[in-house]
């Protein structure tokens, strides 16, 4: 991408000095472009922000990575907007592009050994790319709603239907519900342009079944990993098979798979059984850095198995692998499963009610990082701390909160509404708002369906994510928000015709 981007403007400054010499007249054309300066404007309020700022070295790191967000707006709305048949051809490169990302993390799940889903996508950060493969999904829908041929109807359907297949796959939670989100939006604007009430009520029924469905779906999921054994000392087993005493630890209500991981344990007959069958020492660490003893606990608990010498004999040499590679979860060791990655969710929603552990999951981690960002934006609430000193600022939050989380998992915001309004205060959060909107409402690329499905998915993952806050982040919201609002004119147009 910074190569990529380095090129782009390179080849604006030949042209704009050597081939054409109009470098005034680009510039011109970008200083009078209202919608160019807003966006760019985004850039030069964090430029502000370095006024309060204290480390400057991380700040002019972070200007670096927001850079596009200034270079890309001033490009390409000072150049020529392309052709109706131009921009498709740049549209087609992209979601082949997309595509083509998808086959290749699909092989390396095939090929390689993961232990984290995440891992397929090794090219890009996996959110990200999630984020660009729901967009490529809208563009085929509307491809296919407006193209007049059967050859693009049909690979336009295949690319609808394989997509959300694939978020499937990558287990990206994000990506599918920014899907799911953005297309109820999508429809409802429909119904509400096209005043078609006939087909309203099947498709608003529709839209309340989808996630009635959904929630049905999680309270099964939940009620899966709810208790199927009494936590009840009388009449529980004391002695194990071999005869030695059980431990059984009532305090705590942690599950695996609804069998209690405090129950029916004799740690020395783990111990010794363990070390027969595995060259990873009891009492050492499995490949994930985690102590072995407790994966394989829960990895004994989520069979349903106790955790005795009957237990470890009752393992194949599959799960002692499992085991060694980190699995504390015999269903965690399937390549890619949703289910599991939705319970996966919910344990650590319930390792965080019942112990209040936070770190290293995904979701309780970010109830920290957000009550984080509050404790921040309370004490810095119209300047925020400053462009360079964000680092700076949480560590110290976290250390005034007396926050639980480990050193290695205090992360900022990851959501992008409450990082500018740490970083910058009221004012900036305020301004942040009015570059996302107003670009579109001056251009009336609000309009447009291409625009409001990039826009839908850009600001319901900035809920979650960080998103202009990494390059691969920034360079989605900078370039596609200026290539869809400056070079789409005459595809617009033509859209509006219905033809492509």
């Amino acid at each position: 991408m910074s190569i990529g981007q380095l090129m782009l403007i390179i080849f604006w400054l030949v042209d704009a000095l050597a081939v054409n010499r109009d470098l005034k007249s680009k510039l011109k054309t970008f200083v009078t472009n209202p919608a160019a300066l807003i966006l760019a404007s985004l850039f030069f309020i964090h430029i502000l922000g370095m006024a309060f700022t204290v480390d400057f070295e991380y700040g002019w790191k972070d200007l670096r990575t927001k850079l596009p967000l200034l270079a890309l707006p001033i490009i390409i709305s000072s150049i020529k907007a392309p052709t109706v048949e131009e921009f498709k051809s740049l549209i087609w490169i992209y979601i082949t592009a997309c595509f083509t990302g998808t086959l290749l993390c699909v092989w390396w799940l095939a090929t390689k050994d993961i232990d984290n889903i995440r891992d397929i996508v090794w090219f890009n950060s996996h959110i990200r790319f999630a984020l660009n493969i729901a967009f490529s999904f809208f563009i085929c829908l509307i491809f296919f709603f407006r193209c007049t041929t059967i050859r693009t109807k049909i690979f336009c359907l295949i690319l609808i239907v394989w997509f959300p297949i694939y978020l499937v796959l990558q287990e990206s939670i994000t990506g599918l519900g920014v899907m799911i989100t953005t297309s109820s939006l999508m429809i409802l604007i429909t119904l509400f342009r096209r005043r078609k009430f006939w087909i309203s009520i099947p498709v608003l029924l529709l839209l309340i079944l989808v996630p009635l469905s959904s929630a049905f779906y999680l309270k099964t999921v939940w009620n899966g990993m709810k208790a199927k054994e009494e936590k009840n000392l009388e009449g529980i087993d004391r002695i194990s098979a071999n005869g030695n005493i059980y431990y059984h630890d009532t305090t705590h209500l942690e599950l695996e798979n609804g069998y209690y991981v405090g129950l029916y344990q004799q740690p020395q007959e783990l111990k010794d059984n363990w070390n027969k069958r595995s060259d990873f020492d009891f009492d050492g660490i499995d490949n994930r850095n985690q102590q072995l003893k407790f994966t394989l606990i829960r990895y004994l608990t989520s069979k349903g198995l106790r955790k005795d010498s009957v237990g470890v004999a009752a393992l194949s040499a599959e799960d002692i692998k499992n085991i060694e590679h980190g699995y504390a979860n015999y269903k965690h060791a399937q390549k890619t499963s949703l289910r599991t990655r939705i319970e996966i969710i919910f344990w650590e929603y319930q390792r965080y009610k019942t112990k209040g552990e936070i770190s290293g999951h995904s979701l309780t981690q970010r109830f920290e990082f957000w009550r984080a960002s509050w404790y921040l934006i309370k004490r810095n609430f119209w300047f925020g701390v400053g462009t360079g000193d964000m680092n700076i600022a949480f560590e110290k939050a976290y250390d005034e909160m007396n926050s639980q989380l480990s050193l290695e998992n205090r992360h900022r915001s990851h959501n992008q509404y409450l990082s500018i309004f740490t970083a910058l205060g009221v004012f900036g959060i305020l301004w942040f708002i009015y570059v996302l909107v107003w670009p579109a409402v001056i251009t009336g690329s609000y309009r447009n369906y291409l625009y409001l499905s990039f826009f839908f998915i850009l600001i319901i993952s900035m809920l979650f994510e960080d998103t202009i806050e990494t390059q691969a982040g920034v360079t989605f919201y900078a370039f596609l928000s200026s290539f869809l609002i400056f070079s789409s004119v005459n595809f617009r147009k033509d859209l509006e015709k219905k033809s492509l």
